[in-house]
Protein backbone atom coordinates (compact mmCIF):
# COMPACT_ATOMS: atom_id res chain seq x y z
CA UNK A 1 0.00 0.00 0.00
CA UNK A 2 2.85 2.38 0.87
CA UNK A 3 4.58 1.65 -2.44
CA UNK A 4 1.37 2.34 -4.34
CA UNK A 5 0.82 5.61 -2.47
CA UNK A 6 4.40 6.69 -3.15
CA UNK A 7 4.23 5.67 -6.81
CA UNK A 8 1.00 7.63 -7.43
CA UNK A 9 2.36 10.69 -5.61
CA UNK A 10 5.59 10.52 -7.62
CA UNK A 11 3.68 10.00 -10.86
CA UNK A 12 1.68 13.15 -10.23
CA UNK A 13 4.83 15.11 -9.33
CA UNK A 14 6.51 13.92 -12.54
CA UNK A 15 3.46 14.97 -14.60
CA UNK A 16 3.41 18.42 -12.98
CA UNK A 17 7.15 18.79 -13.60
CA UNK A 18 6.70 17.80 -17.26
CA UNK A 19 3.78 20.19 -17.75
CA UNK A 20 5.81 23.02 -16.23
CA UNK A 21 8.61 22.34 -18.67
CA UNK A 22 11.07 20.94 -16.17
CA UNK A 23 13.39 18.09 -16.93
CA UNK A 24 13.23 14.65 -15.41
CA UNK A 25 15.85 14.07 -12.73
CA UNK A 26 15.74 10.55 -11.33
CA UNK A 27 17.86 11.45 -8.30
CA UNK A 28 15.48 14.25 -7.35
CA UNK A 29 12.51 11.90 -7.49
CA UNK A 30 14.40 9.23 -5.51
CA UNK A 31 14.84 11.86 -2.78
CA UNK A 32 11.16 12.72 -3.02
CA UNK A 33 10.32 9.01 -2.63
CA UNK A 34 12.62 8.86 0.39
CA UNK A 35 10.78 11.80 1.96
CA UNK A 36 7.41 10.18 1.25
CA UNK A 37 8.43 6.98 3.03
CA UNK A 38 9.80 8.97 5.96
CA UNK A 39 6.46 10.82 6.22
CA UNK A 40 4.58 7.53 6.14
CA UNK A 41 6.89 6.15 8.84
CA UNK A 42 6.30 9.22 10.99
CA UNK A 43 2.55 8.87 10.49
CA UNK A 44 2.71 5.22 11.55
CA UNK A 45 4.76 6.15 14.64
CA UNK A 46 2.23 8.84 15.58
CA UNK A 47 -0.58 6.29 15.17
CA UNK A 48 1.30 3.91 17.49
CA UNK A 49 1.65 6.69 20.07
CA UNK A 50 -2.07 7.39 19.89
CA UNK A 51 -2.87 3.71 20.30
CA UNK A 52 -0.57 3.59 23.36
CA UNK A 53 -2.44 6.56 24.85
CA UNK A 54 -5.73 4.83 24.10
CA UNK A 55 -4.46 1.72 25.93
CA UNK A 56 -3.72 3.79 29.02
CA UNK A 57 -7.18 5.36 28.95
CA UNK A 58 -8.80 1.96 28.41
CA UNK A 59 -7.05 0.54 31.49
CA UNK A 60 -8.83 3.09 33.68
CA UNK A 61 -12.33 2.63 32.26
CA UNK A 62 -15.02 0.51 33.78
CA UNK A 63 -18.36 -0.73 32.58
CA UNK A 64 -19.51 -1.81 29.14
CA UNK A 65 -18.37 -0.19 25.90
CA UNK A 66 -21.01 1.96 24.22
CA UNK A 67 -19.54 1.91 20.71
CA UNK A 68 -16.71 0.14 18.84
CA UNK A 69 -14.10 2.76 19.81
CA UNK A 70 -15.06 2.92 23.48
CA UNK A 71 -12.15 0.76 24.66
CA UNK A 72 -12.06 -1.00 28.02
CA UNK A 73 -9.42 -3.08 29.88
CA UNK A 74 -10.41 -6.18 27.91
CA UNK A 75 -9.36 -4.38 24.69
CA UNK A 76 -5.80 -3.65 25.83
CA UNK A 77 -4.32 -6.81 24.29
CA UNK A 78 -5.71 -5.96 20.84
CA UNK A 79 -4.63 -2.34 21.24
CA UNK A 80 -1.12 -3.47 22.19
CA UNK A 81 -1.02 -5.64 19.05
CA UNK A 82 -2.13 -2.67 16.91
CA UNK A 83 0.55 -0.51 18.52
CA UNK A 84 3.23 -3.14 17.85
CA UNK A 85 2.13 -3.44 14.22
CA UNK A 86 2.21 0.35 13.75
CA UNK A 87 5.70 0.58 15.25
CA UNK A 88 6.98 -2.29 13.11
CA UNK A 89 5.47 -0.65 10.04
CA UNK A 90 7.28 2.59 10.91
CA UNK A 91 10.58 0.68 11.16
CA UNK A 92 10.02 -0.99 7.79
CA UNK A 93 9.00 2.26 6.11
CA UNK A 94 12.16 3.94 7.44
CA UNK A 95 14.19 1.02 6.08
CA UNK A 96 12.45 1.43 2.71
CA UNK A 97 13.37 5.12 2.75
CA UNK A 98 17.02 4.20 3.33
CA UNK A 99 17.11 1.74 0.40
CA UNK A 100 18.17 3.94 -2.53
CA UNK A 101 18.62 0.95 -4.83
CA UNK A 102 15.10 -0.19 -3.96
CA UNK A 103 13.62 3.26 -4.56
CA UNK A 104 14.98 3.59 -8.12
CA UNK A 105 12.64 0.93 -9.59
CA UNK A 106 9.70 2.57 -7.82
CA UNK A 107 10.61 5.93 -9.34
CA UNK A 108 11.01 4.30 -12.75
CA UNK A 109 7.54 2.75 -12.51
CA UNK A 110 6.14 6.16 -11.53
CA UNK A 111 7.89 7.71 -14.56
CA UNK A 112 6.41 5.04 -16.84
CA UNK A 113 2.94 5.62 -15.33
CA UNK A 114 3.32 9.38 -15.83
CA UNK A 115 4.42 8.96 -19.44
CA UNK A 116 1.53 6.58 -20.14
CA UNK A 117 -0.99 9.04 -18.64
CA UNK A 118 0.50 12.02 -20.46
CA UNK A 119 0.71 10.26 -23.80
CA UNK A 120 -2.87 8.97 -23.46
CA UNK A 121 -4.13 12.46 -22.58
CA UNK A 122 -2.16 13.94 -25.46
CA UNK A 123 -3.53 11.38 -27.93
CA UNK A 124 -7.09 11.91 -26.66
CA UNK A 125 -6.72 15.66 -26.90
CA UNK A 126 -5.29 15.53 -30.40
CA UNK A 127 -8.01 13.17 -31.55
CA UNK A 128 -10.70 15.40 -30.04
CA UNK A 129 -9.06 18.48 -31.53
CA UNK A 130 -9.07 16.87 -34.93
CA UNK A 131 -12.67 15.79 -34.55
CA UNK A 132 -11.49 12.19 -34.41
CA UNK A 133 -10.52 12.36 -38.03
CA UNK A 134 -8.32 9.28 -38.24
CA UNK A 135 -10.03 8.38 -41.50
CA UNK A 136 -8.82 11.55 -43.23
CA UNK A 137 -5.89 11.17 -45.62
CA UNK A 138 -4.11 14.18 -44.12
CA UNK A 139 -4.60 13.14 -40.49
CA UNK A 140 -1.06 11.85 -39.99
CA UNK A 141 0.47 14.68 -42.02
CA UNK A 142 -1.32 17.32 -39.89
CA UNK A 143 -0.63 15.63 -36.57
CA UNK A 144 2.69 17.44 -35.86
CA UNK A 145 1.00 20.81 -36.41
CA UNK A 146 -1.88 19.82 -34.12
CA UNK A 147 0.61 18.68 -31.50
CA UNK A 148 2.47 21.98 -31.71
CA UNK A 149 -0.82 23.88 -31.47
CA UNK A 150 -1.78 21.84 -28.42
CA UNK A 151 1.58 22.41 -26.71
CA UNK A 152 1.87 26.10 -27.48
CA UNK A 153 -1.74 27.17 -26.91
CA UNK A 154 -4.02 24.65 -25.23
CA UNK A 155 -1.50 23.31 -22.72
CA UNK A 156 -0.21 26.81 -21.91
CA UNK A 157 -3.79 28.00 -21.33
CA UNK A 158 -4.52 24.98 -19.14
CA UNK A 159 -1.38 25.61 -17.06
CA UNK A 160 -2.30 29.28 -16.69
CA UNK A 161 -5.84 28.36 -15.59
CA UNK A 162 -4.43 25.96 -13.00
CA UNK A 163 -2.10 28.54 -11.51
CA UNK A 164 1.13 27.23 -13.01
CA UNK A 165 0.39 23.53 -12.60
Amino acid sequence: MADYTARMTLKNAIIVEALQGGGYDEDRFVEEARELFRELADESERAADEIAATQKRAAKRTGIARHPHDYRPADRRNLRLREDVSRELAVRLDARADDTDGLRPLVERAREDAWRDLSRALDDSLDAYAGVAAWRDDYERERPARLQEFLSHDLARLMEERGGY
